[in-house]
Order: C-alpha cells, then structure tokens, then sequence
C-alpha cells in the first residue's frame, strides 16, 4: 500500500483531474479517496445572529429527574384509570 497526498484545483464544474504516478506495477488496484477543502476555500459558516446563551440558565432552574417525574405521572395515571 502506498500513500500520496497532493493538492489540486477542482474545475468550475466539480471534476477533478488525477494524473499520479504510482510506482506500484501494473495491474487492479484498490484506490481510496479524501477530498477535503483547504482553509482558505472552506465554506464559512456564520454563527447564530445571537449571542450564545450556553450556561446562562446554569444555577437558577432546580435539579430536576424527568424521567422520575415522568414515571410518578404514568403510575398516578394508571391508578386514576382501575
């Protein structure tokens, strides 16, 4: 097995055009593939058009077991339902 890395330019219409010498003998050969942009050609994604809120409702919600709650609810459900 043999590893090359290389850079091209994909053309206008997505192809890509490969031309490598190998250096293995001729014949059937398996040939795996990885195309992945570059960072400058990466598409950039822009964030939320809001500010993150990740951790600000940390501390101030009580410690709640939902799937207590959940079964408390059913077993209330089921006894209601005899």
């Amino acid at each position: 097995m043999k590893t090359i890395s290389l850079r091209t330019t994909i053309a206008p219409d997505g192809t890509i055009d490969l031309h490598v010498r190998s250096g293995l003998p001729p014949g059937e050969a398996e040939m795996v593939l990885v195309v992945q942009p570059t960072a400058a050609t990466a598409p950039v994604h822009p964030g939320p058009p809001y500010p993150s809120d990740h951790g600000v409702w940390q501390g101030k919600l009580p410690d709640v077991d939902i799937d207590a709650d959940l079964q408390e609810m059913n077993r209330v459900w089921e006894y209601n339902m005899e």
